[in-house]
């Protein structure tokens, strides 16, 4: 199993984040005229004839194919219902909800035509796609909303080729061209104004653009193939400064969400380029790509929740249906991934898990996937006691980048599943219309993405950042030891009131777990407030020395094991009073946090074991972090 960790080597990525924007050093060479090989039948985004030929016939002989399908007629069928869409603008000034409502509606639509041959599924589609298409422009200054709207008027185009009269194919091709490849052609000629900056990111949005965009070129290639060949090598070759950062092992450091979304456009992007030219140029051969099925599968706990660092909705919330994992999954034979994302298909039905379900295979058994898990580049990793059970033990560790996009002051945090209840919860966004929400400065008065507001400690609290929001910290230690999965992260860098810090957990075979901190102050006096936010109630013992959390009558008892002067306390998932707190943050009712505090006065180990009912504490020896 993983061990000793030794620092992630990145030489690709280290050039990009130094080179000029517009200099790109990518690994896969483009060639001038990547349609060459371009084959002319529609569809061909996403899949072919053949392939929803095969689709139609599976839904015939497979059971949950089946059942997903008549949710999805009935999805169309709903939409057939309801009005086309109409130009407006969210609370943030961007049109990204239109541009998704008219995507997943058209995909819906143009799936069930495959299936159907019924006229009002594309009838229904023209009206939303010309609603869409006569917008006065897709929102390029918000770059998403244009790839997005170029995506869905592409899967409008091709999957229901066959409905349009020439007329309605020219005018969908011309929209494409005239909203989404324009716009985007300025940024690719230019890569320091806005579309540029958004098309060359290194972010989701590099996925998302390219991705989006990529395929509108696709689409239109047999019939505009001079508007869409610099497009599509543009795509090709800005794509990949994204794609690197799956690097090596398929990880994520933007966190959960922001992995779905980059997925969901890069998945999209290279499954219509195998369909349309033969080739992906080598794109899913980039390193990391094939094991990103491996993040969505690992970061899942028992209960269904989710390791939620980052700018990710709350950890509470049930994981997703994803599809492309279910793509990805099937191609290399990952059999775990590919059974997780068959149940969530079936759980929460819509087009493209249909389209990408993977085949019914037996269910992967105990033992053969791993209990620990790291993702080396993103320092962090998940521990589990076993598989396939909802009472197993799960714990989620995190060190990692703090200047990560999209990321947090949570270096140190983790989250805690036992016995089907998600007990150590991460908190996850904010209202992102927050003044200064991402900058690099301001954004750290927001509770949920200061380190209070995560599960890690705070040293000598006030105003300023409570980490550093430059630090970058690695995990030294990932494995299974057998009886116990272990993982040390040094948190030094985030903490420079302190000498160093060293984080370890040890989640036990009986699913009991130890958090153990390792500081030194250097000889100075430091405070220290070490938290885990819960939804559990919280009974404090009256030596303050042990608590106990109750979840619908499930108990969690919390034991202080050392320093012998620390004590428990119970607190409001609330900004200290020596913190800022602007007005506007979301009130985290039903959240408290159970509390350590601590005076630091030299070199200091604090303890807290978390053991489940049913569980005898053992109050094992404190061992240094150096010996696990």
């Amino acid at each position: 199993m993983d061990d000793r960790i030794a620092p992630p080597m990145r030489p690709l990525l280290a050039v990009l984040l130094l080179a000029p924007l517009a200099v790109l050093h990518t690994e896969i060479p483009i060639p001038d005229n990547p349609l060459s090989s371009l084959r002319p039948a529609h569809p061909r985004i996403f899949a072919t004839a053949a392939d929803f030929s095969r689709l139609k016939e599976r839904i015939n002989t497979d059971p949950v194919a089946g059942i997903i399908a008549q949710a999805v007629i009935r999805q169309a069928d709903d939409i057939l219902k309801q009005s086309p869409v109409k130009h407006s603008l969210d609370n943030r000034k961007t049109m990204l909800s239109i541009s998704r409502k008219v995507k997943e509606r058209v995909q819906t639509l143009g799936l069930v035509w495959q299936l159907t041959g019924d006229r009002k599924y594309p009838d229904r589609a023209w009206k939303e796609l010309e609603a869409a298409g006569n917008f006065p422009d897709w929102d390029p200054p918000h770059f998403l909303d244009t790839a997005e709207m170029t995506r869905a008027f592409a899967v409008g185009l091709d999957w229901m080729f066959g409905a349009w009269t020439p007329p309605q194919r020219e005018q969908i091709c011309q929209w494409i061209i005239k909203l989404g490849i324009g716009p985007a052609m300025e940024g690719y000629r230019d890569p320091k104004t806005q579309n540029g900056r958004h098309l060359h990111t290194l972010n989701n949005w590099g996925q998302v653009c390219n991705g989006g965009i990529g395929t509108g070129a696709l689409a239109i290639a047999d019939l505009h193939p001079d508007e869409a060949r610099d497009p599509l090598r543009h795509a090709l070759e800005c794509i990949q400064l994204s794609l690197a950062r799956f690097a090596p092992d398929g990880g994520w450091d933007e966190g959960y969400d922001y992995y779905i979304y980059a997925m969901q456009y890069s998945t999209g992007f290279i499954s219509s380029l195998e369909c349309s030219l033969g080739t992906d140029f080598g794109l899913s051969k980039m390193s990391g790509f094939s094991s990103t099925p491996d993040y969505a599968t690992y970061i899942e706990g028992p209960c269904g929740n989710f390791f939620g660092f980052a700018d990710c909705e709350t950890s509470e919330k049930k994981i997703k249906t994803i599809p492309f994992a279910g793509w990805v999954a099937t191609r290399y034979g990952n059999t775990t991934a590919a059974a997780s994302q068959r149940k969530k298909a079936e759980e929460q039905p819509d087009a493209m898990g249909l389209l990408w379900l993977p085949p019914a295979t037996e269910q992967f058994k105990a033992g053969e996937s791993a209990r620990v898990k790291s993702f080396v580049a993103n320092s962090f990793c998940t521990m589990r006691t076993k598989w396939g059970d909802p009472e197993a033990g799960f714990a989620g560790f995190k060190a990692g980048d703090n200047k990560a996009s999209h990321g947090h002051l949570d270096i140190g945090s983790f989250v805690y599943d036992v016995g089907g209840k998600h007990w150590a919860i991460d908190l996850g966004a904010d209202f992102y219309v927050l003044p200064d929400y991402f900058g690099r400065k301001g954004g750290w008065v927001y509770y949920r993405k200061r380190a209070e507001g995560n599960n890690t400690l705070v040293v000598n609290p006030g105003k300023d950042p409570d980490q550093s929001p430059e630090a970058e910290c690695p995990l030294t230690l990932c494995a299974d030891r057998g009886n116990a999965c272990v993982a040390v992260g040094n948190l030094s860098a985030a903490y420079p009131q302190l000498n160093s810090a060293k984080r370890g957990l040890r989640l036990a075979n009986d699913g009991s777990l130890r958090i153990q901190d390792e500081l030194d102050s250097g000889g100075r006096e430091a405070s220290v407030l070490w938290f885990m936010h819960t939804r559990a109630r919280i009974e404090i013992a009256p030596d303050r020395r042990s608590a106990t959390l109750y979840q619908d009558g499930k108990p969690l008892r919390a034991e202080l094991i050392c320093p012998a002067d620390a004590r428990f306390e119970c607190m409001a998932a609330a900004p200290l009073p020596t913190s800022p707190n602007p007005p506007g943050q979301i009130v985290n009712q039903g959240v408290t946090k159970l509390t350590v505090r601590s005076a630091c006065k030299g070199n200091e180990t604090l303890v807290v074991d978390l053991t489940p009912d049913g569980v005898k504490s053992e109050h094992l020896p404190v061992t240094l972090l150096s010996s696990w």
